[in-house]
């Protein structure tokens, strides 16, 4: 007889971490996409060190975290529905494993503009998110904050 697994509670968990080495990459080029009626491709991206501070079970692994540019979440977006039917998941994602530890998200094209210039500045240091747990080694993330150096990291975790 097959044993089966049990399946994982989902469990909702605060990701705190410390951010270090931005880097943005911009592309820009004709559209050669069939299904696109722009004209033109642009494709932008935010990359960074991410030390893990919290939860206990990742604390201080280091994760690679890759933010991309969607502009269908620019405030200005005519294609962003109010609300839809179908209820979003996650804005990210949170996956680890023996070898592999990455946070990756989308956001607004002039977030990651801004949160790459603070970085590079000094004046963003951590990022704290929020997620539910949906197998053991990835969590999907349904809030992001980016904070500046009067934030105390290890403070807030207590």
């Amino acid at each position: 007889m097959a044993r089966t697994r049990k399946p994982i509670q989902s469990q909702h968990d605060e990701f705190v971490f410390r951010v270090s080495r931005p880097s943005t990459t911009y592309f820009f080029s004709l559209q050669y996409q069939r299904w696109s009626d722009d004209p033109y491709s642009e494709m932008l991206s935010l990359t960074f060190q991410a030390e893990c501070l919290c939860p206990d079970r990742i604390k201080g692994r280091q994760a690679e975290a890759h933010f991309s540019a969607n502009a269908e979440l620019a405030a200005e977006s005519k294609h962003r529905e109010r609300r839809p039917e179908k209820p979003i998941q996650a804005i990210g994602s949170v996956v680890f494993g023996k070898d592999r530890f990455e946070v990756s998200g989308f956001l607004p094209p002039d977030t990651i503009w801004r949160l790459g210039t603070a970085m590079a500045n000094g004046t963003m240091t951590s990022m704290t998110a929020g997620g539910v747990w949906i197998k053991r080694s990835h969590a999907h993330l349904r809030s992001f904050g980016f904070r500046g150096p009067d934030f105390d990291p290890v403070a807030y975790i207590g």
